[in-house]
């Protein structure tokens, strides 16, 4: 069974990527099957046992898909859309879109139904999304998804479906097989459901694919369906940069999701220009910028810069922070029905000033989604440093230590001393002064490719030293990195803090112009104590996340007082745990491994969607596929009754022989289902009706949703 973190990790990519829909109920250790919708007020127990009345949404505020339903299968020609519509509902804000197209016209004239035809609707998996505005102002949003079929016969298997979120991963180095995709079936399981009477999702696939020949020239490139990623529309081979720039021209725009590299023992030419699926044209570049081993995942036609790249620059080989071309990460489909990729790897970082842990300062980066799986990285100063800066240069690539020319390898053991030290705070006034010199050089020679973790330890600057000295140039270069350099000249006591992450100024021998940044810029974390009065410590804690050239940047931070919530602290201390699960790659699901294990899970789904949901169509033996539907708040009240040491006689539980697996194989499947759907109500409380989702679109029904608030800000900026 997976551990917590690790279920928590499979349900965020399903719910977070995609659009989802979310509700949630309270904890309930009996049986709670869903009732049908009232017309009086139903009669609830509360905290202290005292009933109280609830009433259900009336129908003048009533909005919901009717037709067709979520999962439905649909084999004629046409297709029926009907929605409710109450009388209360603001008609005029409708807005329905199929498949990433507007047909809101549909509607018109006070319609609420439509029939779509075959040239509107998507062989295979088709979603659709309806908004309107409530009667009290809130936006209400329903979805459904649904399969299209035209002429599929009685005894004919149904296609396999594409999952919402798929895993991709790029082999490092272009080795094979080079793409990996995880849809949460692997490739080997034997599944002997019916699939005539039963819809199932693509297995595991890997590309190039068995029919294929591996290229052994300099490129290769997998073009890969972008509504169906699991269906491979080519493979190609190409020589040199203009065979490939022909061949990535030649795409249909839009249409596909194209992954490009260079082969195993190959390196990239001095022509390679990938702009055509939203690439780079490194062809401008010098010698010293230009990829190495290169690896890009981009779509045909899509502007350039909008592709995620990886890879080495000469002067990286050798390096202990070198990384060959890979890509871990998602691909989650849009509003428009299209698949797109998501960078993984998020990793957690901190910055401690004056660690009183570690008597110095010290530097934490962290990929760890659950116990074991992943690793932290502890970095201080060189020893003896004391009264100044440290500034650890990382390459952003892989967010390990560069061993410039003047800051040697990282030294110790378990806890790595590197960076430069710089002693501003000396009380020789000739030593500080050559200190912020060289504090400032060394930045604004930082690179682009550069993340910079600038931090002090113990007295930045003495007092009757700084005001004699000149600090304009160290200003200066903080100012350009987005550092609030005009903080300098208070930092002259013991506790005096000031810590900076930026990324490198970019010099002007660089192909990224220099960037000029401020301190409230994206990818810029400040924090000094200077600013105490606004909760800033120095410590910092945040995340960094992968941009599309494969280069970490702080994407979000906290202010923190270093106690971690403890005894006597002043600030919350964040939980960034989120951040690092909901971008993994997806793994398989539990119980995917034996041919017993997946038919008691589907037989343990049917028995409970029969009874919760009513549902009895061609995914009704997968409960897997509702998690995020608009049925899940259905699902997620009725979570204990996949206990059966507590509901032994729920249909799920009862072991019915001649199914195709033991009871034991029963007994796992529920077991396995009691902790996911567990973790997915957990989800839901945060995220759903009553969580963050309810108060921005709907304001949770008791005040104005957030999206309000916004849409009316705006508008009073705008027009005074």
């Amino acid at each position: 069974m997976l551990v917590p973190k690790d279920v928590l990790r499979r349900i965020l990519c399903l719910l977070m990527l995609p659009p989802a829909a979310a509700a949630s109920s309270a904890a309930q250790t009996t049986p709670s099957h869903p009732q049908s919708v009232l017309t009086a007020p139903s009669a609830v127990a509360a905290e202290n046992g005292t009933p109280i009345l609830t009433w259900p949404i009336p129908d003048t505020d009533a909005f919901a898909i009717v037709s067709p339903k979520f999962g439905q299968l649909i084999n004629g020609s046409t297709a029926t859309v009907s929605l409710k519509i109450g009388d209360q509902i603001e008609r005029k804000t409708l807005r329905v879109v199929l498949n990433g197209k507007d047909i809101t016209n549909k509607f018109s004239h006070g319609r609420d139904s439509a029939v779509l035809t075959s040239a509107q609707l998507r062989t295979g998996n088709n979603h659709m999304v309806a908004s309107v505005r409530g009667a009290h102002k809130e936006w209400k949003v329903k979805r459904v998804k649904f399969d299209y079929y035209a002429g599929l016969q009685s005894g004919e298997p149904i296609a396999y479906y594409p999952p919402t979120t798929v895993g991709l991963s790029l082999n490092p180095g272009g080795a094979q097989p080079w793409v990996t995709l995880t849809t949460g079936t692997p490739a080997s399981l034997q599944d002997n459901i019916d699939r005539t009477q039963y819809a199932l999702p693509y297995p595991d696939a890997t590309f190039p694919s068995s029919k294929d020949t591996p290229c052994t020239t300099q490129y290769q490139i997998v073009v890969l369906n972008r509504q169906t990623p699991e269906q491979e529309d080519g493979y190609m081979c190409a020589a040199g940069s203009a065979q490939l720039k022909s061949k990535l021209a030649g795409l249909t725009k839009g249409a596909e999701i194209v992954l490009v590299g260079t082969t195993l023992n190959n390196n990239a030419d001095a022509g390679l220009d990938t702009t055509a699926i939203g690439g780079t044209d490194y062809s401008t570049y010098g010698a010293q910028w230009q990829p190495q081993g290169y690896a890009a995942i981009g779509v045909s036609g899509a502007n350039a810069g909008s592709a995620y790249e990886s890879y080495y620059l000469a002067s990286d080989v050798g390096k202990p922070y070198m990384q060959v071309p890979f890509a871990n990460g998602l691909l989650a489909v849009d509003q428009n029905s299209n698949f797109n990729f998501h960078a993984g790897n998020n990793m957690q970082f901190q910055v401690y000033p004056n660690d009183p842990e570690d008597g110095t300062s010290a530097f934490f980066t962290s990929s760890m989604t659950s116990p074991g799986n992943g690793t932290v990285s502890l970095w201080m100063p060189p020893a003896g440093s004391a009264n100044g800066f440290w500034l650890l240069t990382l390459d952003r690539g892989a967010l390990l230590p560069i061993d410039l020319s003047n800051q040697g390898l990282c030294q110790g053991g378990s806890n790595h001393y590197c960076g430069q030290f710089f002693p501003t705070g000396s009380t020789d006034s000739a030593v500080a002064t050559q200190a912020v010199y060289n504090l400032s050089e060394a930045l604004i020679q930082s690179s682009y490719r550069h993340m910079l973790m600038l931090t002090t330890v113990g007295q930045p600057f003495q007092s009757g030293i700084v005001s004699g000295i000149d600090i304009s140039g160290l200003q200066g270069a903080l100012q350009l990195l987005g550092g609030a350099g005009y903080a300098l000249p208070s930092l002259t006591t013991s506790d005096s803090t000031y810590t900076l992450v930026a990324a490198g100024y970019g010099n002007q021998n660089s192909p990224i112009p220099p960037r000029y940044a401020s301190p409230l810029a994206s990818g810029v974390v400040n924090s000094t104590s200077v600013f105490s009065q606004q909760g800033q410590t120095g410590f910092v804690r945040g995340v960094m996340t992968l941009d599309n050239n494969g280069l970490y940047f702080p994407s979000v931070s906290s202010q923190e007082d270093g106690k971690g919530n403890g005894q006597g602290a002043t600030s919350v201390s964040m939980d960034y745990d989120f951040y690092s699960i909901s971008t993994q790659t997806p793994i398989d699901w539990p119980l995917t491994d034996t041919s017993g294990h997946i038919a008691a899970y589907h037989y343990a789904s049917e028995q409970f969607l029969g009874y919760v949901i009513d549902e009895t169509g061609t995914h009704s033996a997968d409960l897997r596929y509702y998690y995020g539907s608009d049925n899940t708040k259905n699902i997620v009240a009725a979570n204990t009754d996949f206990d059966c040491s507590v509901n032994p006689n729920e249909p799920n539980c009862v072991y019915v022989v001649g199914k195709g697996f033991t009871q034991q194989d029963l007994a796992d499947a529920n077991a396995q289902l009691y902790a996911e759907v567990t973790a997915l109500k957990g989800t839901y409380t945060f995220l759903g009706d009553n969580g963050g989702i309810g108060t921005l679109i709907a304001g949770n029904g008791v005040a104005t949703p957030v999206s309000d608030q916004v849409i009316e800000a705006t508008y009073e900026v705008l027009n005074g």
